[in-house]
């Protein structure tokens, strides 16, 4: 090849250099060029999560590669029909704006199960929870003067009464599960401001009465990590209860503690 050939090519290299440099860079950068108004606009994010996740996402009647939780991006300012459906549920539909270096959330969408919920259990019931697998109610209900506490296996073809209170003695009634979902605690306040709990095996049998062993002015009790205890916090301090014996046992004394959570034997507070 002769000289003035070489040169030739070398230019037309520097020349096609110089002229995707900038293109190359821009793309990098997040522009991209649009069509519809002749301009280069950098380019926005769209941010989409769902419950429950790994839903298909659609965009201006295109399917993205990336399912729920997803990050489009690259996408140029305007507005976009979004789609997020999975089978068997009711699909969300909305038209969302992106804005020019910006990233526009969906987040806590929900999609609701096509199937309609049909009464499978009837109570008056004042406080109900079911346990971690679904598979067990537990309930406070209303009845003739007095609030009955109670289980029901799912679906509830038997139901099992395990206490009753004065209708008029207890307000604010909490329930709440082991993780294991083997017994759960009832929770409520009575008239004097003392705080009255029990722990009931799902099973049945005699529940585990913390009522008199409670600390003045109970803030918080949840179940430890493991449900073989209950973490109670307090104005005065930080306790653990033994689920099967009740026992209150003291971890820390002192005043402020907001909350704590008790992992796998670890105590974590927060005070003010």
């Amino acid at each position: 090849m002769n000289t003035p050939a070489r040169k030739i090519i070398a230019f037309a290299f520097i020349a096609v250099f110089f002229l995707t440099a900038p293109i190359v860079l821009l793309r990098a950068a997040g522009y991209r060029y649009n069509w519809k108004k002749g301009a280069i606009e950098k380019t926005g994010v769209l941010r989409l999560d769902s419950e429950p996740a790994d839903a298909a996402v659609i965009i201006n009647g295109r399917t993205e590669k990336k399912r729920t939780p997803a990050l489009v991006t690259a996408l140029l300012p305007d507005d976009y029909r979004v789609r997020i459906e999975k089978k068997g549920y009711l699909p969300w539909e909305k038209t969302l704006r992106v804005q020019s270096g910006r990233t526009t959330f969906a987040t806590g969408v929900v999609l609701f199960n096509e199937t309609l919920p049909g009464q499978v259990f009837a109570a008056d019931a004042v406080a109900a929870a079911f346990s971690a697998d679904g598979k067990r109610l537990a309930f406070a209900a209303r009845r003739d003067g007095v609030i009955e506490i109670g289980t029901a296996e799912m679906p509830p073809d038997k139901v099992a009464l395990a206490a009753r209170y004065s209708r008029d003695d207890i307000a604010k009634p909490e329930i709440s599960w082991s993780p294991d979902g083997e017994r759960f605690l009832f929770r409520a306040v009575r008239k004097n401001g003392r705080t009255v709990a029990s722990i009931y095996a799902a099973g049945g049998g005699e529940p585990v009465p913390l009522e008199k062993k409670m600390p003045a002015e109970v803030r918080t009790i949840r179940w430890s990590s493991r449900g073989d205890s209950l973490l109670l916090i307090a104005a005065g301090g930080i306790y653990r209860i033994d689920a099967d014996s009740g026992e209150l046992t003291a971890l820390e004394i002192g005043l402020n503690y907001l909350d704590a959570v008790d992992i796998d034997g670890g105590v974590y507070a927060l005070r003010r």
